[in-house]
């Protein structure tokens, strides 16, 4: 710093210490003490009488799911209805019949085929039902209500001779926690 800024800062120190500027905080101006009053405010938790407590309520809508279910037994049929094993079996018995026995022989053999083979096609048309199935079934389906639900209790109690009034979510029973202020 040089020479001039150094005195000026000394002697803008010296005004402003005569001043009484940078005095204690404790002091005025005029260097007389000054006196400082202190507030205490301390919280505390009481429990107070209650006198009276309401339910508040609220009406709440809501889905209501509802659900049912059924059974039900099927049978079916694999194949055709019967009449086509039959026709099939009959038609290939005949030309199986035809192919094996010369002569004579064969009328015998045809017609024999023919009755072997629509024997076996109605025997296995027949046996194509498949076993019964149960089968379940369900469907659900929503209804609304509304139903009200207490939300809070509104509760007066006293404390030093008055009434007063707060809200709780809980119903408080006999007594109610209360925190007070108290200045010293």
């Amino acid at each position: 710093m040089n020479t001039s800024a150094t005195r000026f800062a000394a002697i803008l120190f010296g005004v402003l210490a005569s001043c009484n500027v940078l005095a204690d905080d404790d002091n005025d101006r005029h260097g007389h003490h000054r006196h400082h009053h202190h507030d205490y405010v301390r919280s505390e938790i009481i429990y107070a009488p209650v006198i009276y407590v309401e339910p508040m309520y609220q009406v709440v809508r809501r889905a209501r799911p509802s659900r049912e279910c059924w059974s039900s037994t099927e049978s079916y049929q694999r194949g055709s209805d019967g009449a086509g094993g039959l026709v099939l079996g009959g038609v290939l018995g005949g030309v199986i019949g035809h192919n094996i026995a010369h002569g004579r022989d064969r009328d015998v053999a045809v017609l024999a085929g023919t009755l072997l083979g629509a024997t076996i096609g109605h025997d296995l048309d027949h046996s194509s039902y498949g076993a019964p199935v149960t089968r379940t079934h369900c469907e659900t389906s929503y209804e609304d209500d509304e139903v009200e639900q207490v939300v809070g209790y509104r509760v007066q109690y006293r404390y030093s001779g008055r009434i007063y009034e707060t809200q709780t979510d809980r119903h408080p029973g006999a007594r109610v926690r209360v925190t007070v202020s108290i200045e010293d």
